[in-house]
């Protein structure tokens, strides 16, 4: 086995980078990756990290069930500690999965682990059969609003400005059918930016003027066309979202009704280690 820094081979990147996306990870821009390669030239272990002057992010370590319990992990994070050092970094941060096997591998690596952050999670039926959402939303054609995938390359563009101006990273791991936008001239002046995840949609990112919530239900709509049309049994799906955008729990809130069970969970917890 032999632990390579991936450097600027296109096609590793992809790889890597497409393997994170389907494990739900988003690789930021910019990361330097590495992989375990076996014998045959193989990747069987995978890492990303992210180096700042204040920290360095650990956006990926995984190493896939069949390979674990042999050191390969180890390796990987020990050779981007080495290399966070390497830079003067001294900080560590990883989004770790709240599962028994990466906490404890953590744990046994001197990292302090942190609650993560709180999202909310809605069944998906409960909200669209909900009346605000049956009302405003589902089966709704978008009048202003359309899906990233049908962008033109203007507006491509117009949304790689507002990703870069609002530090929105990793963005092709993002649902293109899912996300949708509105733009006004030059401007995109309402964004939902969403992914498909084992348990239903994560809504990642959503921006609108505060005072025309209707841009956001017309984005919305987009979404919810795009749900339905892979979908015809939608019992089992959730719709979630991170809680710390108040506008955004209101809303939520004011779609699923008073009746509907909104829960709140963390997915990750946050790891920290000072490699000084």
């Amino acid at each position: 086995m032999t632990i390579c820094w991936i450097g600027s081979d296109k096609e590793y990147i992809d790889y890597i980078t497409d393997y994170a996306a389907r494990l739900h990870f988003r690789i930021p821009k910019d990361s330097s990756l590495l992989a375990c390669m076996d014998d045959d030239g193989t990747p069987i272990g995978f890492g990303a990290i992210l180096a700042t002057k204040e920290v360095a992010d650990i956006a990926f370590l995984y190493v896939p069930e069949e390979h674990r319990r042999k050191g390969i992990g180890t390796q990987l994070l020990a050779e981007m500690e080495n290399m966070a050092q390497q830079v003067g970094v001294t900080d560590l941060r990883c989004i770790v999965p709240n599962d028994t096997e990466s906490l404890l591998f953590f744990t046994a690596k001197e990292y302090e682990l942190c609650e993560g952050p709180r999202e909310y999670a809605v069944p998906f039926a409960s909200l669209r059969y909900s009346e605000a959402y049956r009302k405003n939303i589902a089966g709704k054609t978008a009048k202003k609003a359309k899906a990233l995938e049908s962008c033109s390359d203007k507006e491509k563009k117009v949304l790689q400005q507002y990703y870069d101006k609002h530090g929105i990273s990793a963005t092709d791991s993002f649902d293109k059918k899912l996300s949708a936008a509105i733009f006004e001239g030059e401007e995109a002046r309402c964004l939902l930016l969403g992914e498909r995840t084992a348990s239903g949609v994560m809504i990642h990112y959503m921006h609108s003027d505060k005072d025309h919530p209707e841009l956001l239900v017309d984005c919305l709509k987009v979404m919810d066309k795009a749900i339905t049309a892979d979908r015809e049994d939608i019992s089992d799906l959730m719709l979630s979202f991170a809680t710390g955008n108040e506008y955004e729990q209101s809303l939520l809130r004011h779609l699923a009704g008073e009746a509907a069970i909104v829960e709140e969970f963390s997915r990750y917890s946050v790891a920290y280690r000072n490699v000084e």
